[in-house]
C-alpha cells in the first residue's frame, strides 16, 4: 500500500561522496553541517548538471552540459562526447561495472582502456543489433528522443524505453523488444516482482509480458494530476515514487 508523504523540505545528502573532498572548515559552529559548492571554476567545464552516478570504487560521475564529468575524492576529470553534446542520463551497471551515459544524439559507455588504464568514453551509436544504425532504425523514432530516455535494469540486462519503443542493451548491441503502446508520453519504467512496468500519464500502467506490454492494474494508484519523475526500488522490496506532489512509498 502507498502512503503519501508530504514532503515540505527534503535534504539530500551525498553520502557516498568521499569525506576528504568535504574535509576543510573545521570551525563550523556545532551541529551545522559544512558545505562546498563546485562550480566551473573548479571543474573546468559546464555549470548544468543533471544526473550522477557511481561506480563501485566510489567514483562519481555527472551527467553535464558538455559531456561527463568524474570525481574521485581529490581530481576531476572530463569526459567528451560526439558534437561535445550534452549527456542527460547516467547509470552504473552492477554487471560489467560500467557507467552507462545517455544524452543528446548520444548513447555510450564509459570504461576504462585497456592500454592506457585511463577512462575513455565508447559510443553505441553504430550498433543496433550488431549491426551499424542504419536509415530505417533512424526514422523509426527520432534519435533525440531515443537518447533522452528513463531508465531501469531488468533480467540482469539495462533496459531503456523512448516515447515510443523498448530497448535493451545486449553484450554492446542495442536490441529493439517491443513497441510501447500507443497512449500519452511514458513517465517512468520499474521492476516490481521480477515484472517490468511502465506508468503513463493519466495513471495508466503497463507490464512487460515476453514480447509486448498489457494494460493492467495494480494495487495501489495515483491522483490523476500526479507526475512521476522517478522511481527507486530497495533491496528490501520497497519501491519509491519521487512526483511533482512529493514522496510516495
Amino acid at each position: 500500500m502507498i502512503m503519501r508523504k508530504r514532503v515540505f523540505l527534503l535534504i539530500v545528502f551525498l553520502s557516498f561522496i568521499k569525506v576528504s573532498a568535504f574535509s576543510g572548515n573545521t570551525s563550523m559552529p556545532m551541529g551545522v553541517s559544512p558545505m562546498r559548492t563546485y562550480s566551473s571554476r573548479d571543474f573546468k567545464f559546464g555549470n548544468g548538471n543533471y544526473d550522477m552516478s557511481r561506480d563501485y570504487d566510489g567514483n562519481v560521475y555527472f551527467a553535464n552540459i558538455n559531456g561527463i564529468l568524474v570525481y574521485n575524492g581529490i581530481e576531476w576529470t572530463k569526459l567528451y562526447t560526439p558534437n561535445f553534446a550534452k549527456v542527460s542520463h547516467l547509470y552504473a551497471t552492477k554487471e560489467r561495472n560500467a557507467v552507462i551515459a545517455v544524452g543528446y544524439d548520444n548513447f555510450g559507455k564509459i570504461e576504462v582502456d585497456a592500454t592506457s588504464g585511463e577512462l575513455k568514453y565508447k559510443s553505441f551509436l553504430p550498433l543496433r543489433g550488431g549491426k551499424v544504425l542504419d536509415s530505417t532504425f533512424e526514422n523509426t523514432i527520432s534519435i533525440n528522443w531515443f537518447f533522452d530516455t528513463l531508465w531501469n535494469s531488468y533480467s540482469n540486462k539495462l533496459a531503456f524505453i523512448s516515447n515510443e519503443e523498448y530497448f535493451v542493451l545486449q553484450e554492446d548491441s542495442i536490441v529493439h523488444i517491443s513497441k510501447l503502446p500507443e497512449e500519452f508520453y511514458p513517465h517512468s519504467m520499474f521492476s516490481l516482482n521480477s515484472n517490468l512496468y511502465i506508468y503513463y500519464t493519466g495513471g495508466s500502467f503497463y507490464k512487460f509480458d515476453k514480447e509486448s506490454f498489457s494494460p493492467v492494474k495494480l494495487p495501489f494508484s495515483f491522483p490523476e494530476d500526479v507526475s512521476i519523475n522517478f522511481s527507486f526500488n530497495s533491496d528490501n522490496g520497497c519501491l519509491l515514487f519521487g512526483t511533482d506532489k512529493g514522496l510516495y512509498i
